[in-house]
């Protein structure tokens, strides 16, 4: 609540904020990845075991075939489902990637990140505001969901809340975004 009242009272500030946790984030994660590498190459020097650095390598490898593999997916789909595609982007007034972004967030949110540089302002906040409480709900928190329970109704339940709150977020932030103090621009957006 706090964070959404900033949001909407002080948008551009509230952003930039943002953006500088992520920076340093982003900064401390290359700084401790470099500190695992050396460990791997020097072993006196290593903090984490190498058998961890080079799991955490291989899983890095798979999202990146998965990601690829979605590239090659959404091409597929933007190509025979074209009409389709556009005819839902125009309801939402986003364009045809930011949609195609939407649909692929179902199975996994890695899977638009190389569609975000191709999306309109309005089809980033909508992935965004989308992959954070209604993304893979058909991918891989379906099959951890399905694997821990031994009731379908709760898998069903699952289902019908991420769904719910996907498309609830979808209509809060076209709510947000359609206000005109917010000057939604590519320039704003990350």
């Amino acid at each position: 609540a706090v964070i959404a009242i900033f949001i909407m009272k002080f948008p551009n500030q509230t952003i930039l904020f943002f953006r500088g946790i992520a920076s340093m984030i982003q900064w401390l994660t290359y700084l401790l990845f470099f500190i695992s590498v050396v460990g791997v190459f020097f072993p006196q020097y290593a903090y984490a075991p190498t058998s961890l650095v080079l799991n955490s390598i291989l899983t890095a490898f798979k999202i990146s075939i998965i990601v690829c593999g979605s590239l090659v997916l959404s091409d597929l789909i933007l190509k025979q489902f074209k009409k389709q595609i556009h005819s839902l982007a125009s309801i939402l007034e986003i364009n045809d990637f930011a949609m195609m972004g939407l649909i692929l967030s179902c199975a996994t949110s890695i899977a638009i990140l190389p569609l975000y540089q191709k999306m309109d302002a309005k089809g980033k906040l909508l992935n965004a505001a989308f992959a954070v409480s209604g993304a893979y709900f058909l991918g891989g928190q379906l099959g951890y969901i399905s694997n821990i329970v031994s009731s379908g109704s709760i898998v069903v339940v699952y289902l019908l809340t991420k769904i719910v709150c996907g498309i609830l977020s979808i209509v809060v932030m076209s709510f947000v975004s359609s206000k005109k103090e917010l000057s939604i621009t590519d320039d704003n957006i990350i």
